[in-house]
């Protein structure tokens, strides 16, 4: 509408407005006033275009979906976020450290194969190094050893057999057992 009065004219019984404002079988004169710029009008006219739904569709009308202006944001949603972001920065930092602490495990277990290695072959190499009849050599010409003779070697005959004697006897209770451990620990650090 472009802001003019329009008249519309409204015919009795089976008559049609016309386009030029006369209507068959005598009418009814309607004006529609111009649109107000007032929001309080634009409220009341959608509030009777509501009525005017309503009754047109037998008293069932759409709600209308109202959207608040300029929503705040909770202060404890936003605490919220927050927390849970800085709990996802530890876990990322946990889970570096894990990566870190399972290279460092694998670097320390290849070292270990490798010292294990080399400690095998150090021992091999000892022990091949030690020349009996050196050490023999050795102990005879620069420290005077000499090698026992039948005089020197005493062989003892013992008549009485073998026996052997428990020293520690637990009961089979285990806190008695327990209590004697405890016991021999006490006599051992005095």
């Amino acid at each position: 509408m472009s802001g003019h009065a329009r008249a519309l004219n409204y015919g009795g019984f089976g008559s049609m407005p016309s386009a030029n404002g006369t209507a068959v079988m005598g009418g009814t004169r309607i004006v529609e006033a111009p649109p107000i710029n007032n929001p309080y009008a634009k409220k009341v006219r959608a509030t009777a275009e509501r009525a005017r739904e309503k009754e047109l569709s037998g008293g069932r009308v759409k709600p209308e979906a109202r959207v608040a202006k300029g929503q705040r944001i909770s202060m404890l949603s936003i605490a919220g976020a927050l927390i849970v972001a800085v709990l996802m920065v530890f876990v990322v930092l946990a889970q570096i450290n894990y990566l870190e602490a399972g290279r460092e495990t694998v670097m320390l277990n290849s070292q270990l194969v490798e010292l294990t290695e080399t400690h095998r072959m150090l021992e091999l190499a000892f022990v091949s190094a030690i020349d009996i009849r050196e050490v023999e050599r050795v102990a005879r010409d620069e420290l005077g050893m000499s090698r026992p003779d039948a005089t020197q070697v005493v062989l003892l005959s013992n008549t009485v057999t073998d026996s052997a004697v428990v020293v520690n006897h637990y009961d089979d209770s285990n806190v008695q057992s327990f209590i004697s451990y405890l016991a021999s620990l006490v006599d051992y650090f005095r």
